[in-house]
């Protein structure tokens, strides 16, 4: 009997031992490639490692908490209620509202109805909160070494927003913080001795949002947008790096 090898990688002729037409199926050396599903997280910024992904974000409430009305103060006003010896009464002094995320995005659908919305400002390390900007505005600085310590946002026509933040040291902060559309939401801590913010997750609960981050000795990374269930990254995983300024739109 005689035999004879076939080299590796090679395949033999088959044998046909009658006249006929035959078929033989010979497999191609690629295979298409198969469509991935689009509910999951986009991430875009400097990471040394694979990050440790933050949960899910929660439903969104799909109307603001109400707000109790403030007390009004029964106290009399300091002085004597006396016509005489010249006193005068003491006004009582009223601090002026400040100006959060939320108090910027309500006036600014109330002035442009109908239209979505995001207001946001920066808390910066030895600066304290800058004034809200919307709308595709930068909020932080770029290139003056203030990491964002946190962030205050709100929006208007998304049906609310959902955020979480990464910070130096101690990563993923808090579980996912949801509010509904007009509410301030706040990423991160002003506390002295907390740590300031690397990045961020977020989304809204209905719609496109959109993001680009600067982070300190990069650029700006780039704008990412998307849309629920999925949520966007922004920032770094870097813990040598910080997150210097933002701009969103919705």
């Amino acid at each position: 009997m005689t035999s004879h090898l076939v080299p590796r990688g090679e395949q033999s002729m088959p044998s046909y031992l009658s006249p006929g037409v035959y078929v033989e199926e010979v497999a191609s050396g690629s295979r298409p490639i198969e469509g991935v599903g689009t509910s999951v997280a986009a991430f875009v910024g400097l990471a040394p490692s694979g990050p440790s992904l933050p949960l899910p974000p929660p439903s969104i409430p799909a109307q603001a908490p109400t707000q109790e009305a403030a007390p009004t103060p029964t106290g009399k006003p300091a002085g004597g209620g006396g016509g005489g010896g010249g006193q005068e009464k003491k006004k009582e002094e009223t601090k002026a509202p400040v100006l959060t995320a939320a108090t910027a995005v309500t006036r600014l659908a109330a002035d442009d109805p109908g239209v979505r919305h995001i207001c946001y400002r920066a808390y910066e390390t030895g600066e304290g909160w800058q004034k809200p900007v919307c709308d595709g505005a930068l909020a932080g600085t770029v290139g003056q070494n203030r990491p964002i310590k946190s962030l205050n946002l709100a929006v208007s026509g998304t049906k609310g927003v959902n955020g979480n933040e990464f910070v130096h040291v101690k990563e993923w902060l808090n579980p996912w913080t949801s509010v509904a559309d007009g509410v301030d939401l706040y990423l991160g801590s002003t506390k002295a001795d907390d740590p300031y913010m690397l990045a961020f997750g977020i989304n809204v609960g209905e719609g496109t949002i959109c993001q680009n981050a600067h982070v300190h000795d990069r650029a700006w990374l780039g704008l990412q947008c998307n849309k629920p269930p999925s949520y966007i990254f922004g920032g770094t995983l870097d813990q040598s790096l910080w997150l210097e300024a933002v701009k969103f739109t919705v």
